[in-house]
């Protein structure tokens, strides 16, 4: 069931003086002040109800066919029951119907009123006054503007007042249009005389006293220039309508500026109605102007505030007019070519707030008031839309909702359910007085869609209020504390209910990579749980998830925590090995000091043919100190790939050792391959030297971020195997490729910024990489066609190179390998040199969506170019860290120089020849 119920209380009160009886009528509308946005309380203020089919139930043939049967039929009332006065102002038994309804108190959101009709036969209904809605709410003349008199010369004055609004001349007296874009529909188009009000009718206005209107008064009305000249909008005493002391207030709109006396601007436009109040007081002026147009100011709904710091000494109004052209040589005395509609004087200064409501609720199209379905008075209840609040991972509150004229007598029926099959259900005594029936429920399953229902059952038929939600997923643990062989992670996750109260909370520190987990019970306090390992072993990568294993129910795990590494460092002697060989980055120019940078060391065969076996390779320090490394590639016969974690890369001299065949069966220290990419900030490192079984293509980071293709096709298999085959820097795949979001989880970016890095050939077409949601209107593109490069970040944000990369040397679509790196908050680089850069931008997550890695022509289309080394690194990196990536990686690359290898015995060096 889709519809907008909302909440009515019962009126079973009698039908006497000003009290609406319930009884007395076959038909009920509620309606709720849902639009009202100010913050104070607006007393006895005028409502727009709009009346027509738009309202699922109205049907004018109960309501009334004329205004006169209308009159008799409609009575509104307020929560507690009380009769509102109200007007017709239209009324339209083929189309929409306007009434004025006057609401005692408005504040806040959640105001109700309501409409009853067709009453019964005989019934006695309190008694209505239709100016009481204008001089309740101070108002001491209304013109709507929706007839013209017999006379053809003037507009009759809503609030009693005996206002009547005059045309100054005769001969272009203001004339009655239907207007499709008028708030109201009618409205009148100027005459050259325009309307005033003449010295007869103002005497009132003139008496002495606290409530004189020259102290305060307030003008509201809606306008559409509809003309490139200026047309007047003037409240004034006397022809000097510009003079010192005989100037009540006075504007115009003109082109695209309104003015008052102080020459203040304010946009508007011709052909657009726009709601124009302004309030006059002794002790400081304000006009306030409402938009309905695109154009101005953000759009429909535009508000502008503006604070005059004007004041003035009392004045009589000897005449007062409501619109003309201002010939500077009297008041009304030229033509108003403009559309004018509901215009109102009101012996109040009125808010911010007031003018605010008064536009809202006015304007065409207003979402002022929420209408619920009609509600028969003879069936008597009625069910909508529920809701559920106070949603966490194992709590939720869910309501239902009923429209009903007496709900505290019907008992309530709930049940929750999930994929369709209901899981706990319950009952209730009665609706709650205010039409709602409401269950706390706690012990619910994390990130599970729910369902419920309420049911009421009434005079044999079951009525029903439903609704859905989802319980959130449990967060990732964060981590503290970090130690040689120690470390506290926090699970701040909402977990209530019998069956947690009964169960478990384990923290699992899983090593990335190779290792023994530990497992801790958690402890809860301070609304969160917490773990804390002491046998983690030393130096080494761990990522920590929460399992929840609640009493008889199935467990369940939260998100793994950002990776982190424990202190303590590993050493090896060198001794203890046979073969050894110094490397020294003598490549590096960059000025910096690299963390963990993973350099890369090129095998030769001459090299290799010394190694009995790859498994007994170690790198380390002079001191000893082990570094992790991950070998890619191990090809005795030509050229093998190690990548080596490096400490610390600073000026031209920095060095380690590579050490093989141990003098002994026994491997000295972890390899710890994994740590060479998560010890660098790498979330995921594609290779593309293997393939899984399945056809994906694994994450050398540990960190699970598999590679699967696009479409339902398994992923190309790496065309070569060798580091130099066809020129190639290392191995390549050619397929659309992506990252799942199951597979992303930690991949939250926003607030660390993100790098990605690729070796690429992309072809004479479209080629994309490094999207977000399947598309590049989420996440950070980067785009190469056959003249430029494209950099996008969010929803289109671009950098680009007209022909091409600062020349045809540059350009990506060529038969030659390109280095592409970019950091996505500020930077782009081609072959390490930068290329482009952009400021106020931000990284997104993928936790939602996961990445895709590359794609073709549309979203993660079919790839059709080659890509090598794909990896994505958290943070920003450096130019320094960009370059000397591309340098060590670079085929012929020379960033690194060797010694001769040397056999060690019994701790001697000797050169090998």
């Amino acid at each position: 069931m889709k519809r907008l119920v909302l909440i009515l209380a019962s009126f079973a009160l009698p039908a006497a003086g000003a009290t609406v009886d319930s009884a007395d009528f076959g038909k009920m509308i509620q309606f709720t002040v849902s639009g009202y946005a100010g913050s104070s309380t607006l007393e006895n203020f005028p409502v727009l109800v709009r009346l027509s089919a738009s309202i699922e139930g109205f049907d004018y043939a109960d309501a009334g066919a004329t205004a006169q049967a209308a009159a008799a039929s409609l009575r509104f009332a307020d929560a507690d029951g009380n009769n509102l006065d109200y007007e017709i102002d239209t009324w339209d038994s083929s189309g929409t119907s306007l009434v004025w309804v006057s609401v005692p108190e408005i504040a806040g959101t959640t105001t109700r009123f309501f409409v009853f009709y067709k009453p019964d036969a005989g019934a006695t209904l309190p008694a209505v006054d239709p100016t009481a809605v204008w001089t309740s709410a101070g108002y001491v003349g209304v013109w709507h503007m929706n007839a013209v008199e017999a006379d053809g010369l003037s507009v009759a004055d809503a609030t009693g007042n005996g206002l009547t609004a005059t045309a100054k001349a005769a001969a272009a007296a203001p004339t009655l249009v239907a207007d499709g874009r008028a708030p109201f529909g009618n409205c009148v188009k100027g005459g050259s005389g325009g309307l005033y009000l003449p010295a007869s009718a103002l005497l009132a206005w003139n008496a002495e006293g606290a409530d004189k209107m020259q102290d305060h008064y307030s003008a509201e009305f809606w306008v559409d220039r509809n003309a490139s000249w200026q047309n007047d909008i003037l409240m004034s005493t006397g022809d000097a309508w510009n003079t010192g002391a005989e100037v009540g207030l006075q504007g115009y709109l003109y082109g695209n500026q309104h003015h008052n006396a102080q020459n203040n601007k304010i946009p508007g436009d011709a052909g657009v109605w726009s709601f124009v109040a302004a309030t006059w007081a002794s002790s400081g002026n304000a006009a306030y102007l409402f938009c309905g147009s695109a154009s101005l100011n953000g759009g429909a709904g535009a508000f502008l505030h503006e604070n005059l710091n004007r004041t003035d000494t009392n004045t009589d109004f000897t005449q007062f007019s409501l619109n003309s052209y201002a010939s500077r040589s009297g008041n009304g005395s030229a033509n108003f070519p403009g559309y004018m509609d509901e215009f109102r004087l009101r012996r109040v200064a009125s808010s911010k707030d007031w003018a605010q409501a008064v536009w809202a609720s006015g304007k065409a199209g207003s979402t002022f008031l929420a209408a619920s379905p009609v509600v028969s008075l003879d069936a008597g209840i009625l069910g909508g839309d529920g809701s559920a609040t106070g949603v966490s991972c194992t709590t939720a509150t869910i309501t239902g909702v009923y429209v009903s004229t007496d709900p505290t007598s019907y008992p309530a029926d709930w049940t929750l359910s999930t994929n369709g099959v209901a899981v706990r259900s319950g009952s209730l005594a009665a609706l709650a007085a205010n039409g709602t029936a409401e269950v706390a429920l706690d012990d619910l399953v994390p990130d599970t869609a729910y369902e419920f229902s309420f049911s009421v059952e009434e005079r044999g038929a079951s009525v029903y209020s439903v609704g859905s939600f989802a319980t959130a997923a449990p967060p990732a643990p964060t981590v503290s504390g970090v130690g040689d062989t120690t470390a506290t992670a926090t699970f701040a996750a909402t977990l209530s209910g019998a069956s947690y109260a009964a169960g478990t909370v384990t923290a699992v520190f899983a090593p990335v990579g190779a290792g023994r987990s530990v497992s801790v019970a958690a402890s809860f306090a301070d609304g969160a749980w917490t773990a804390t390992a002491t046998t983690l072993e030393a130096d080494q990568d761990y990522a920590v998830t929460f399992v929840v294993a609640p009493s008889g129910r199935p467990t369940l795990e939260s998100p793994a925590s950002v990776p982190f590494t424990t202190t303590g460092t590993a050493r090896v002697p060198a001794s203890s090995f046979s073969w050894e060989m110094s490397v020294t980055a003598t490549g590096y120019a960059g000025s910096e000091t690299l963390t963990n940078f993973p350099v890369l060391v090129r095998v030769s065969p001459e090299v290799a043919a010394r190694v009995s076996s790859p498994d007994g390779i170690r790198f380390a320090l002079a001191d000893g100190t082990l570094l992790p490394h991950d070998v890619e590639l191990w090809n005795p016969a030509g050229v093998s790939a190690i990548w080596v974690s490096v400490p610390e890369l600073s000026g031209t001299d920095t060095s380690f050792l590579m050490l093989w065949d141990p003098v002994s069966d026994t491997v000295h220290g972890a390899v710890s391959p994994t740590r060479v990419w998560t010890a660098a900030g790498y979330v995921a490192v594609y290779h593309f030297n293997a393939q899984n079984a399945d056809g994906s293509y694994p994450d050398a980071s540990g960190n699970g971020a598999t590679a699967v293709a696009v479409s339902a096709t398994v992923p190309n298999a790496p065309t070569t195997a060798t580091l130099s085959t066809n020129g190639t820097p290392w191995h390549l795949a050619n397929v659309g490729l992506r990252v799942l979001p199951e597979n992303t989880t930690g991949w939250t970016f926003s607030s660390t910024g993100y790098t990605t890095e690729a070796w690429l050939i992309p072809t004479a077409s479209y080629n994309r990489m490094f999207l977000g949601d399947n598309s590049n209107e989420r996440g950070n593109t980067m785009a190469f066609s056959p003249s430029q490069v494209y950099v996008m970040n969010g929803n289109y944000d671009q950098s680009s190179w007209p022909s091409g990369l600062a020349g045809s040397a540059w350009r990506f679509v060529t038969t030659a390998w390109r280095y592409a790196a970019a950091d996505w908050n500020t930077r782009f680089y081609a072959n390490a040199e930068q290329r482009s850069s952009w400021s106020g931008k931000n990284a997104v997550d993928f936790t939602a969506n996961g990445m895709g890695l590359t794609s073709g022509t549309g979203g993660n289309g079919a790839m059709n170019y080659s890509v090598d080394e794909i990896r994505v690194r958290r943070g920003n990196s450096t130019a320094d860290w960009v370059k000397a990536n591309y340098d060590t990686q670079v085929l012929g690359s020379s960033f690194l120089s060797c010694s001769e290898p040397e056999r060690v015995q019994k701790g001697t060096l000797v050169i090998f020849f």
